[in-house]
Protein backbone atom coordinates (compact mmCIF):
# COMPACT_ATOMS: atom_id res chain seq x y z
CA UNK A 1 0.00 0.00 0.00
CA UNK A 2 1.28 3.55 -0.69
CA UNK A 3 2.33 6.30 1.50
CA UNK A 4 0.97 9.41 0.96
CA UNK A 5 3.31 12.39 0.92
CA UNK A 6 2.48 15.82 1.33
CA UNK A 7 1.78 18.68 3.79
CA UNK A 8 2.01 16.58 6.71
CA UNK A 9 1.53 12.73 5.97
CA UNK A 10 2.64 12.18 9.42
CA UNK A 11 0.73 12.67 12.76
CA UNK A 12 1.15 16.30 13.56
CA UNK A 13 1.80 15.48 17.70
CA UNK A 14 3.67 12.78 19.17
CA UNK A 15 1.78 10.94 21.85
CA UNK A 16 4.57 9.69 24.55
CA UNK A 17 3.88 6.47 27.10
CA UNK A 18 3.72 7.05 30.19
CA UNK A 19 4.96 4.93 33.48
CA UNK A 20 3.72 1.64 34.31
CA UNK A 21 4.09 -1.78 36.14
CA UNK A 22 6.23 -3.84 33.75
CA UNK A 23 3.70 -6.41 32.23
CA UNK A 24 3.79 -10.18 32.18
CA UNK A 25 4.87 -11.65 29.43
CA UNK A 26 2.38 -11.61 26.35
CA UNK A 27 0.60 -8.86 27.86
CA UNK A 28 0.22 -5.12 26.02
CA UNK A 29 1.76 -2.31 26.92
CA UNK A 30 -0.84 0.57 27.68
CA UNK A 31 0.13 3.20 25.54
CA UNK A 32 -1.60 6.70 26.00
CA UNK A 33 -2.44 9.45 23.28
CA UNK A 34 -2.88 13.15 23.43
CA UNK A 35 -4.58 14.49 20.27
CA UNK A 36 -4.24 12.18 17.72
CA UNK A 37 -4.42 13.39 13.76
CA UNK A 38 -5.41 10.43 11.90
CA UNK A 39 -7.67 12.01 9.00
CA UNK A 40 -6.66 12.89 4.98
CA UNK A 41 -7.33 16.24 3.64
CA UNK A 42 -9.28 15.32 0.05
CA UNK A 43 -9.96 18.63 -0.89
CA UNK A 44 -11.96 22.31 0.18
CA UNK A 45 -15.54 23.14 -0.48
CA UNK A 46 -15.71 26.75 -0.98
CA UNK A 47 -19.37 28.82 -0.52
CA UNK A 48 -19.81 32.23 -1.79
CA UNK A 49 -20.94 34.72 1.40
CA UNK A 50 -22.79 36.63 -1.55
CA UNK A 51 -23.31 40.56 -0.32
CA UNK A 52 -25.63 43.03 0.95
CA UNK A 53 -27.15 43.82 -2.29
CA UNK A 54 -23.88 45.69 -3.66
CA UNK A 55 -21.19 44.76 -6.22
CA UNK A 56 -18.38 43.37 -3.38
CA UNK A 57 -17.90 41.90 -0.14
CA UNK A 58 -15.08 40.91 2.08
CA UNK A 59 -14.71 38.29 4.78
CA UNK A 60 -12.28 39.36 7.89
CA UNK A 61 -13.04 37.06 10.61
CA UNK A 62 -14.83 33.96 11.52
CA UNK A 63 -16.06 31.74 14.40
CA UNK A 64 -15.30 28.62 15.36
CA UNK A 65 -19.51 28.05 14.36
CA UNK A 66 -18.56 29.04 10.93
CA UNK A 67 -20.11 32.69 11.40
CA UNK A 68 -18.43 34.78 9.62
CA UNK A 69 -17.78 39.29 9.85
CA UNK A 70 -16.68 41.80 7.03
CA UNK A 71 -17.77 44.23 5.18
CA UNK A 72 -19.57 44.76 2.17
CA UNK A 73 -21.08 46.93 -0.14
CA UNK A 74 -25.02 47.94 0.39
CA UNK A 75 -27.52 48.00 -2.54
CA UNK A 76 -26.20 50.01 -5.47
CA UNK A 77 -22.99 50.39 -3.94
CA UNK A 78 -24.51 53.50 -1.64
CA UNK A 79 -22.25 52.52 1.41
CA UNK A 80 -20.33 49.75 2.94
CA UNK A 81 -22.18 48.07 6.13
CA UNK A 82 -20.51 45.29 8.67
CA UNK A 83 -21.96 41.91 7.89
CA UNK A 84 -22.66 38.86 9.97
CA UNK A 85 -22.71 35.78 7.65
CA UNK A 86 -24.84 32.73 9.61
CA UNK A 87 -25.98 29.60 7.91
CA UNK A 88 -26.69 30.89 4.65
CA UNK A 89 -27.98 34.13 5.41
CA UNK A 90 -25.72 37.83 5.44
CA UNK A 91 -27.09 40.64 8.07
CA UNK A 92 -26.85 44.15 7.83
CA UNK A 93 -25.48 45.04 11.09
CA UNK A 94 -26.51 48.42 10.76
CA UNK A 95 -24.29 51.58 11.63
CA UNK A 96 -23.49 53.95 14.49
CA UNK A 97 -22.72 57.47 12.24
CA UNK A 98 -25.65 56.47 9.45
CA UNK A 99 -22.85 56.42 7.05
CA UNK A 100 -20.50 53.53 7.37
CA UNK A 101 -19.48 50.87 8.96
CA UNK A 102 -16.97 47.57 8.91
CA UNK A 103 -17.41 44.31 11.00
CA UNK A 104 -13.28 42.99 11.85
CA UNK A 105 -13.52 40.55 14.53
CA UNK A 106 -16.23 37.86 16.02
CA UNK A 107 -15.81 35.39 19.22
CA UNK A 108 -18.01 31.92 19.55
CA UNK A 109 -20.84 33.76 21.40
CA UNK A 110 -21.35 35.45 18.01
CA UNK A 111 -20.31 38.70 19.64
CA UNK A 112 -19.22 41.67 16.60
CA UNK A 113 -16.53 44.36 16.91
CA UNK A 114 -15.94 46.75 14.30
CA UNK A 115 -15.93 50.37 13.81
CA UNK A 116 -18.83 53.15 12.22
CA UNK A 117 -16.95 56.75 13.29
CA UNK A 118 -16.67 54.86 16.80
CA UNK A 119 -15.45 51.53 17.80
CA UNK A 120 -18.49 49.45 18.49
CA UNK A 121 -19.88 46.29 19.85
CA UNK A 122 -22.64 44.07 18.32
CA UNK A 123 -24.31 41.79 20.64
CA UNK A 124 -27.86 40.30 20.08
CA UNK A 125 -28.97 42.47 17.44
CA UNK A 126 -27.77 45.66 19.01
CA UNK A 127 -24.63 48.03 17.92
CA UNK A 128 -23.36 49.43 20.95
CA UNK A 129 -20.80 52.22 20.98
CA UNK A 130 -17.82 51.68 23.13
CA UNK A 131 -16.61 55.58 23.10
CA UNK A 132 -13.23 56.73 22.88
CA UNK A 133 -10.19 58.03 25.11
CA UNK A 134 -11.46 61.39 24.96
CA UNK A 135 -10.65 61.98 20.83
CA UNK A 136 -13.24 62.45 18.29
CA UNK A 137 -12.61 58.61 16.63
CA UNK A 138 -11.95 54.89 17.62
CA UNK A 139 -12.10 51.58 15.81
CA UNK A 140 -12.07 47.60 17.29
CA UNK A 141 -10.17 44.99 15.85
CA UNK A 142 -10.22 42.06 18.29
CA UNK A 143 -12.93 40.71 20.71
CA UNK A 144 -12.12 37.03 23.17
CA UNK A 145 -14.14 34.91 24.39
CA UNK A 146 -14.44 36.74 27.36
CA UNK A 147 -16.04 40.12 25.73
CA UNK A 148 -13.28 41.56 26.19
CA UNK A 149 -12.31 43.88 23.52
CA UNK A 150 -9.25 45.74 21.61
CA UNK A 151 -8.76 48.56 19.43
CA UNK A 152 -7.50 51.83 19.11
CA UNK A 153 -8.87 55.45 20.19
CA UNK A 154 -7.59 58.72 19.89
CA UNK A 155 -7.55 60.32 22.72
CA UNK A 156 -7.79 63.74 24.15
CA UNK A 157 -4.78 65.04 25.21
CA UNK A 158 -1.93 64.27 22.46
CA UNK A 159 -4.33 63.69 19.58
CA UNK A 160 -2.31 60.21 19.17
CA UNK A 161 -3.81 57.20 18.39
CA UNK A 162 -3.30 54.90 21.38
CA UNK A 163 -4.24 51.24 22.06
CA UNK A 164 -7.50 50.63 24.28
CA UNK A 165 -9.14 47.23 26.20
CA UNK A 166 -12.88 47.60 26.59
CA UNK A 167 -14.57 45.12 29.45
CA UNK A 168 -17.28 45.63 31.76
CA UNK A 169 -18.19 48.88 29.98
CA UNK A 170 -15.17 50.80 30.35
CA UNK A 171 -12.33 52.01 27.98
CA UNK A 172 -8.76 51.31 29.53
CA UNK A 173 -6.02 52.99 27.28
CA UNK A 174 -3.35 50.46 27.58
CA UNK A 175 0.10 52.59 26.87
CA UNK A 176 2.70 52.77 24.45
CA UNK A 177 6.04 52.44 23.60
CA UNK A 178 6.61 55.38 21.39
CA UNK A 179 4.32 58.18 19.98
CA UNK A 180 1.42 55.73 19.13
CA UNK A 181 0.04 52.22 19.24
CA UNK A 182 -2.40 50.41 17.85
CA UNK A 183 -4.42 47.06 19.23
CA UNK A 184 -4.73 44.63 16.72
CA UNK A 185 -6.11 41.07 18.81
CA UNK A 186 -6.49 39.65 22.30
CA UNK A 187 -6.65 35.87 23.07
CA UNK A 188 -8.83 34.36 25.77
CA UNK A 189 -5.23 34.32 27.83
CA UNK A 190 -5.45 38.45 28.58
CA UNK A 191 -2.71 38.60 25.66
CA UNK A 192 -2.50 41.78 23.44
CA UNK A 193 -1.10 42.35 19.96
CA UNK A 194 -0.24 45.25 17.88
CA UNK A 195 1.77 47.95 16.55
CA UNK A 196 4.06 50.35 18.12
CA UNK A 197 5.58 53.37 16.33
CA UNK A 198 8.83 54.14 17.63
CA UNK A 199 10.68 57.08 15.78
CA UNK A 200 9.90 56.18 12.57
CA UNK A 201 9.80 53.09 13.00
CA UNK A 202 7.32 50.33 13.61
CA UNK A 203 7.47 47.05 15.94
CA UNK A 204 5.40 44.50 16.75
CA UNK A 205 4.17 44.70 19.93
CA UNK A 206 2.56 42.40 22.76
CA UNK A 207 0.80 43.61 25.78
CA UNK A 208 0.80 41.40 28.54
CA UNK A 209 0.70 40.97 32.62
CA UNK A 210 0.83 44.90 32.34
CA UNK A 211 4.27 44.84 31.02
CA UNK A 212 4.79 46.23 26.86
CA UNK A 213 7.08 44.13 25.14
CA UNK A 214 8.45 44.56 21.55
CA UNK A 215 8.52 42.03 19.49
CA UNK A 216 11.39 42.67 17.54
CA UNK A 217 11.86 42.02 13.63
CA UNK A 218 13.61 39.31 11.16
CA UNK A 219 16.27 41.56 10.90
CA UNK A 220 15.26 43.89 9.55
CA UNK A 221 14.06 48.00 10.54
CA UNK A 222 9.90 47.10 10.49
CA UNK A 223 7.76 44.71 11.89
CA UNK A 224 3.87 44.20 12.21
CA UNK A 225 1.65 41.95 14.28
CA UNK A 226 -2.39 41.47 13.61
CA UNK A 227 -3.80 37.90 15.45
CA UNK A 228 -2.67 35.67 18.53
CA UNK A 229 -3.82 32.34 19.25
CA UNK A 230 -4.49 30.98 22.91
CA UNK A 231 -1.30 29.18 22.73
CA UNK A 232 0.46 32.87 22.71
CA UNK A 233 1.53 32.45 18.92
CA UNK A 234 1.50 36.04 17.22
CA UNK A 235 1.37 36.52 13.32
CA UNK A 236 1.96 39.41 10.70
CA UNK A 237 4.83 40.40 9.01
CA UNK A 238 8.23 41.84 9.11
CA UNK A 239 10.90 43.33 7.35
CA UNK A 240 13.84 41.08 6.57
CA UNK A 241 17.47 41.86 6.82
CA UNK A 242 18.22 44.72 4.88
CA UNK A 243 14.57 46.08 4.36
CA UNK A 244 14.60 44.58 0.93
CA UNK A 245 11.40 41.83 1.36
CA UNK A 246 8.84 41.85 4.32
CA UNK A 247 8.06 38.48 5.04
CA UNK A 248 5.28 36.65 6.92
CA UNK A 249 6.12 35.79 10.29
CA UNK A 250 5.38 33.68 13.64
CA UNK A 251 6.31 35.01 16.99
CA UNK A 252 5.97 32.33 19.39
CA UNK A 253 8.14 31.88 22.84
CA UNK A 254 9.68 35.29 22.37
CA UNK A 255 11.27 34.06 18.95
CA UNK A 256 10.48 35.26 15.15
CA UNK A 257 9.92 32.43 13.04
CA UNK A 258 10.61 33.81 9.19
CA UNK A 259 7.08 32.00 7.25
CA UNK A 260 8.81 32.31 3.63
CA UNK A 261 6.92 33.01 0.57
CA UNK A 262 5.22 31.28 -2.37
CA UNK A 263 7.86 32.12 -4.75
CA UNK A 264 7.40 35.90 -4.69
CA UNK A 265 9.47 38.55 -2.29
CA UNK A 266 6.71 39.59 0.23
CA UNK A 267 4.17 37.91 2.38
CA UNK A 268 1.83 38.99 5.34
CA UNK A 269 0.23 36.57 7.61
CA UNK A 270 -3.21 37.44 8.80
CA UNK A 271 -4.93 34.87 10.53
CA UNK A 272 -4.24 31.86 13.16
CA UNK A 273 -5.82 28.82 15.13
CA UNK A 274 -5.15 27.49 17.81
CA UNK A 275 -3.90 24.69 15.86
CA UNK A 276 -0.63 27.09 14.49
CA UNK A 277 -2.36 26.73 11.44
CA UNK A 278 -2.13 30.05 9.45
CA UNK A 279 -3.44 32.00 6.65
CA UNK A 280 -2.74 35.19 4.59
CA UNK A 281 -1.34 36.20 1.48
CA UNK A 282 2.15 36.21 -0.68
CA UNK A 283 3.41 37.05 -3.61
CA UNK A 284 4.29 34.14 -6.09
CA UNK A 285 7.22 34.55 -8.96
CA UNK A 286 6.52 38.33 -10.16
CA UNK A 287 4.44 40.59 -8.43
CA UNK A 288 0.75 38.74 -8.20
CA UNK A 289 -0.67 38.41 -4.40
CA UNK A 290 -2.12 35.20 -3.57
CA UNK A 291 -3.82 33.65 -0.42
CA UNK A 292 -1.70 31.17 1.54
CA UNK A 293 -2.66 28.17 4.20
CA UNK A 294 0.66 27.53 6.52
CA UNK A 295 0.82 24.57 7.86
CA UNK A 296 2.81 21.84 9.13
CA UNK A 297 5.84 23.94 7.78
CA UNK A 298 4.53 24.11 4.10
CA UNK A 299 3.16 27.32 2.41
CA UNK A 300 0.18 26.52 0.15
CA UNK A 301 -1.31 28.41 -2.46
CA UNK A 302 -4.83 28.26 -1.74
CA UNK A 303 -6.09 28.49 -5.19
CA UNK A 304 -4.79 25.10 -5.47
CA UNK A 305 -6.84 23.45 -3.07
CA UNK A 306 -10.22 24.50 -4.56
CA UNK A 307 -12.24 21.85 -6.29
CA UNK A 308 -11.86 21.61 -10.29
CA UNK A 309 -14.44 24.23 -12.04
CA UNK A 310 -15.22 26.08 -8.93
CA UNK A 311 -15.09 29.63 -11.29
CA UNK A 312 -13.00 31.15 -8.13
CA UNK A 313 -9.83 32.65 -8.32
CA UNK A 314 -8.93 33.51 -4.44
CA UNK A 315 -7.39 37.17 -3.71
CA UNK A 316 -7.31 37.55 0.00
CA UNK A 317 -7.01 34.63 3.22
CA UNK A 318 -7.58 36.90 5.90
CA UNK A 319 -8.97 34.40 9.03
CA UNK A 320 -9.06 30.87 9.77
CA UNK A 321 -10.61 28.92 12.69
CA UNK A 322 -10.31 25.89 14.79
CA UNK A 323 -11.85 23.82 12.49
CA UNK A 324 -9.70 24.58 9.57
CA UNK A 325 -12.26 26.70 8.13
CA UNK A 326 -11.08 29.76 6.22
CA UNK A 327 -12.48 32.93 5.14
CA UNK A 328 -11.32 35.36 2.85
CA UNK A 329 -12.26 37.44 -0.27
CA UNK A 330 -12.11 36.38 -4.01
CA UNK A 331 -13.45 36.90 -7.65
CA UNK A 332 -16.47 34.74 -8.60
CA UNK A 333 -18.26 36.07 -11.84
CA UNK A 334 -16.49 39.28 -12.00
CA UNK A 335 -16.96 40.47 -8.83
CA UNK A 336 -15.32 40.11 -5.32
CA UNK A 337 -17.09 38.31 -2.90
CA UNK A 338 -16.11 37.07 1.06
CA UNK A 339 -15.88 33.12 0.99
CA UNK A 340 -16.05 30.31 3.36
CA UNK A 341 -13.66 27.52 2.78
CA UNK A 342 -14.44 24.58 4.22
CA UNK A 343 -12.32 21.32 4.44
CA UNK A 344 -13.41 18.11 3.65
CA UNK A 345 -11.30 14.90 4.58
CA UNK A 346 -11.51 11.27 4.76
CA UNK A 347 -10.79 8.75 7.36
CA UNK A 348 -7.98 6.36 6.23
CA UNK A 349 -8.77 2.72 6.04
CA UNK A 350 -5.02 1.99 8.21
CA UNK A 351 -2.27 3.74 9.96
CA UNK A 352 0.76 2.86 10.77
CA UNK A 353 1.95 2.89 14.27
CA UNK A 354 5.63 3.26 14.91
CA UNK A 355 7.42 3.13 18.53
CA UNK A 356 10.19 4.50 19.73
CA UNK A 357 12.35 2.85 22.61
CA UNK A 358 12.80 5.31 24.65
CA UNK A 359 16.58 4.03 25.69
CA UNK A 360 18.08 3.48 22.14
CA UNK A 361 15.56 5.82 20.23
CA UNK A 362 15.25 3.07 17.85
CA UNK A 363 12.16 1.48 16.31
CA UNK A 364 10.69 -0.99 18.55
CA UNK A 365 7.66 -2.22 16.70
CA UNK A 366 5.87 -0.98 13.57
CA UNK A 367 2.67 -2.74 12.41
CA UNK A 368 -0.30 -0.93 10.47
CA UNK A 369 -3.91 -1.21 11.98
CA UNK A 370 -7.42 -0.97 10.37
CA UNK A 371 -9.88 1.43 10.92
CA UNK A 372 -12.89 -0.11 10.97
CA UNK A 373 -15.16 2.81 10.47
CA UNK A 374 -17.13 3.38 7.12
CA UNK A 375 -15.73 5.25 4.20
CA UNK A 376 -16.39 8.27 3.76
CA UNK A 377 -15.02 9.95 0.49
CA UNK A 378 -14.25 8.69 -3.21
CA UNK A 379 -11.40 6.47 -3.04
CA UNK A 380 -9.78 8.09 -6.22
CA UNK A 381 -10.01 11.69 -4.82
CA UNK A 382 -8.19 10.22 -1.73
CA UNK A 383 -5.22 8.89 -3.88
CA UNK A 384 -5.19 12.47 -5.99
CA UNK A 385 -4.88 15.00 -2.92
CA UNK A 386 -2.33 13.66 -0.64
CA UNK A 387 -2.12 15.36 3.58
CA UNK A 388 -3.23 14.80 6.67
CA UNK A 389 -5.02 17.55 9.13
CA UNK A 390 -5.89 17.76 12.47
CA UNK A 391 -8.64 16.92 15.02
CA UNK A 392 -9.76 13.16 15.67
CA UNK A 393 -9.43 11.70 19.17
CA UNK A 394 -9.26 7.72 18.69
CA UNK A 395 -10.04 5.33 21.16
CA UNK A 396 -7.93 2.35 20.20
CA UNK A 397 -8.04 -0.95 22.16
CA UNK A 398 -5.64 -4.30 21.44
CA UNK A 399 -3.39 -2.37 18.83
CA UNK A 400 -6.54 -1.97 16.47
CA UNK A 401 -8.45 1.74 16.46
CA UNK A 402 -12.30 1.13 16.24
CA UNK A 403 -14.15 4.21 16.53
CA UNK A 404 -13.22 7.75 16.14
CA UNK A 405 -14.44 9.83 18.83
CA UNK A 406 -15.56 13.35 18.15
CA UNK A 407 -12.78 15.67 18.19
CA UNK A 408 -11.60 17.75 21.72
CA UNK A 409 -8.52 19.46 22.08
CA UNK A 410 -9.09 19.42 26.07
CA UNK A 411 -9.61 15.50 25.68
CA UNK A 412 -6.17 13.50 27.46
CA UNK A 413 -5.03 9.87 28.17
CA UNK A 414 -6.87 8.27 25.73
CA UNK A 415 -5.30 4.66 25.73
CA UNK A 416 -3.58 3.01 23.08
CA UNK A 417 -3.08 -0.94 23.56
CA UNK A 418 -0.10 -2.39 21.87
CA UNK A 419 2.78 -4.95 22.46
CA UNK A 420 5.73 -3.74 22.92
CA UNK A 421 9.07 -4.91 23.73
CA UNK A 422 10.28 -1.49 26.00
CA UNK A 423 10.34 -2.44 29.37
CA UNK A 424 10.14 1.30 31.49
CA UNK A 425 9.95 4.57 31.37
CA UNK A 426 8.53 7.37 28.69
CA UNK A 427 9.17 7.21 24.81
CA UNK A 428 7.81 7.66 21.40
CA UNK A 429 4.66 6.47 19.68
CA UNK A 430 3.66 8.26 15.90
CA UNK A 431 0.70 7.20 13.72
CA UNK A 432 0.73 8.07 9.87
CA UNK A 433 -2.28 7.61 7.83
CA UNK A 434 -2.17 5.82 4.99
CA UNK A 435 -4.81 7.62 2.42
CA UNK A 436 -4.10 5.79 -0.42
CA UNK A 437 -6.36 2.30 -1.49
CA UNK A 438 -9.68 3.26 0.61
Amino acid sequence: MAFVNSLAGIIHRFATWRRSPRPTSGMAWPLHAEWLEVRCLLSYAITDLGTLGGTGSNGYALSDFAQVVGPSLTQDNQGTHAFLWTNGMMTDLGTLDGAHSIARSINNAGSVVGDSGHAFLWVDGTMIDLGTLGGPSSAAFGINNKDQVVGESESSGDRFVHPFLWQDGAMIDLGTLGDQSYANDINDEGQVVGISQIGNLSHATLWADGQITDLGTLGGSNSYVYRINNAGQAVGQSQIPGDSASHATIWDNGQAIDLGTLGGMNSIAMGINDRSQVVGVSTIVGTDWHPFLYSHGVMTDLNDLLPAGSGWVLDVASGINNLGQITGSGTINGQTHAFLMTPNYVTPDFVQVVGLSPMTNEVARMESVRFSSERQADPAAAQRVPGVLFGQMLQPSAGTIRQPMPTGRHAKDIPFAAPTEVEDGAGLLTLTPLCAGL
